[in-house]
């Protein structure tokens, strides 16, 4: 997609489905994110508590 872009002249920009590039890469990469999350464990720790 060409842009007037004032004094500049023209200038592209690239979209994909109407969304600018990088806030596209964004978003897919926090979606990839979450995805990934649920996957890693932390290692649970024995509660140790109190003994009486």
């Amino acid at each position: 997609m060409i842009i007037e872009q004032g004094e500049k002249g023209k200038r592209f920009v690239l979209r994909i489905n109407g969304k600018n590039i990088l806030d596209w890469f964004k978003e897919q990469f926090e979606r990839l994110l979450r995805r990934i999350r649920p996957t890693i464990q932390q290692p649970q720790r024995k509660n140790k508590g109190f003994k009486l």
